[in-house]
Parts: structure tokens; sequence; C-alpha cells
């Protein structure tokens, strides 16, 4: 296989993960800890545009990132986040999760102790999935039209 045939592939694999969402103001903006620090810094961009008033970091460590983050995902993107002018007061962290349905059943449990009640969200993550896309509907309140975009850090 070439290197052309290869980024041939790489291309029809990334359009057919790109979910076509808007970018447009919502309730909060959720950072889904990975391997990628970038996720921290497309957040940040975003939240300068205005586009959200709090961001919640969601993620501890795995197998993959503890070498990278040992303080958990969450902790380093937060702190990489206020690094780049993102105020410490408009953050919220949540260490605990190891998945993706952890990620969004804590960050729930978070809000909830916050007295937060988002209608909203924008979800930021270095990949998507199906339990990315569909994991905001079961844990976010009973009605199946919440809305939940997709913004991918390219």
């Amino acid at each position: 296989m070439t290197n052309e045939q290869i980024m041939a592939d790489a291309q029809t694999l990334w359009d057919y993960h790109q979910l076509g969402h808007e970018l447009r103001p919502t309730d909060i903006v959720i950072g889904l800890g990975s391997h990628d620090i970038g996720v921290a810094g497309h957040t940040a961009d975003l939240y300068h545009q205005g586009l959200f008033p709090p961001i919640v970091f969601t993620g501890a460590n795995a197998p993959t990132t503890i070498d990278v983050f040992p303080r958990d995902e969450a902790v380093h993107f937060n702190a990489r986040a206020i690094e780049l002018g993102v105020p410490p007061e408009a953050i919220l962290q949540e260490t605990k999760a190891i998945n993706t349905g952890e990620n969004f059943t804590l960050v729930k449990r978070l809000l909830d102790d916050q007295g937060l009640n988002p209608k909203s969200a924008t979800l930021i993550s270095a990949h998507t999935s199906s339990a990315a896309h569909t994991q905001p509907r079961e844990n976010f309140g009973p009605s199946p039209g919440f809305p939940a975009r997709l913004a991918l850090k390219a």
C-alpha cells in the first residue's frame, strides 16, 4: 500500500467520523480526557470565542496516559486551559472517570452537586465514538432531544 493510498484511506475514515455539527453557544462544554492535551487547547480557543461559560474537563488516568498525565487527564487539561488564559473559576474538573460512560455519569453528578442544570453541551474530544455521541441523551436528562454538539480537535 502506498502513502497516497494510506492518506486516502485516512481521509475516508476522518470524513466518516465528522458529524457535521455547527458550533454554536451552549450552556457548558465537556472536554473528554484522552492522550491529547490539544483537547484543552481547542476548548480554551472556543471558550475565548464566547461559545460557553463553564468548562468541565473529565478523565482519570488510563494505562496509555498515566506516564504523560500522572495527575489525571482532567487535572492536566485544566492546567493547560489556565495557561491559555481561561480563568480558573470557569473550569470544573472530574477526575474519576475511566471510560466515556463514566465521563458523562460523573460529570452529571458534578453538575448536580454544583446546582447546574445545562440544557445543551458541546463535547470536545480527540476522537469520536458512538458512545460519546449517544451518552449525553442517556445521562443528562430524559429528553431524547438533549442537544449535544461534538467538536473534534483537528
